[in-house]
């Protein structure tokens, strides 16, 4: 089985696809930091934040609704974290209503802590959905690791990135085996039973095939260190774009606190 949606549109050809990724991973990171930094209460600096990715994406020739629908992925977990804070956080109410005899109120304090998790994690989503997008990841890993991330980090998503396919592989295929069998037909304590099994069964897999993997690479005598044919070259087009990327990203926060 074929899996290519992590990274088809990283192979796409785009003045930022050929940017160094240290120069991309610098500007998500200054990009996140700066986002996180802006006080909420500045709501109209945020379309700015949001009209530099538009530029970034529009010059990386990404499909905007295959980043729009990636991006809505993480809706469901932010709203998980944030919905149940306009209703606890204290300050001024701004609406209140009785539910089976209980007065639930929202502040206004903690309506704005909800709309600064929103608005701040779908920022940074849509951003690490665009640096992946125009970055292989071999080469995003090789990045972070002339950063200086650890190199156990780096092989731990080297092992996820490469065996992530092979896992999805055997439960599409352990499902298909349960499917032809007519697992659909069988009362719901039956396919419980077999559900279980099916995720104890595909643990046990996984943990075996770890410990072959394991083998496989120290009688190759593997060392510790990743080894890569890729070599990297930051020239004066990936710290142009650096910097601006900071400085943009910076003058936005300043200019959000100062008017204060």
């Amino acid at each position: 089985m074929h899996h290519a949606y992590l990274d088809q549109m990283s192979l796409l050809e785009s003045p930022i696809h050929r940017l160094d990724p240290r120069a991309k991973i610098i500007s998500l990171v200054a990009f996140i930091l700066f986002v996180v930094l802006t006080p909420v209460q500045r709501i109209e600096k945020f379309p700015i934040y949001f009209i530099l990715l538009l530029a970034l994406i529009t010059a990386s020739r990404l499909p905007f609704g295959y980043l729009f629908r990636r991006s809505l992925l993480v809706i469901p977990f932010v709203l998980l974290i944030a919905m149940f804070i306009p209703f606890i956080r204290e300050g001024e109410t701004i609406f209140a209503f009785r539910l089976a005899g209980w007065e639930v109120t929202i502040s206004d304090e903690g309506a704005w802590v909800c709309a600064n998790i929103f608005v701040k994690a779908y920022l940074a989503m849509l951003a690490m959905l665009t640096l992946s997008s125009t970055t292989r990841f071999p080469d995003l890993l090789r990045g972070l690791e002339k950063l200086g991330v650890p190199g156990l980090i780096i092989m731990l998503l080297s092992f996820l990135y490469r065996y992530i396919f092979v896992l999805i592989d055997q439960v599409m295929r352990m499902k298909q085996a349960a499917a032809s069998r007519n697992m659909a037909a069988r009362p719901r304590a039956g396919r419980l039973r077999v559900a279980t099994g099916m995720i104890g069964t595909h643990f046990i897999r996984t943990y075996e095939k770890s410990e072959r993997i394991y083998q496989a690479m120290a009688s190759r005598g593997f060392d510790g260190e990743v080894r890569s044919l890729t070599h990297l070259a930051f020239g004066r087009r990936d710290l142009a774009f650096s910097m601006a990327s900071v400085a943009l990203c910076a003058a936005n926060c300043i200019w959000a606190w100062g008017g204060r």
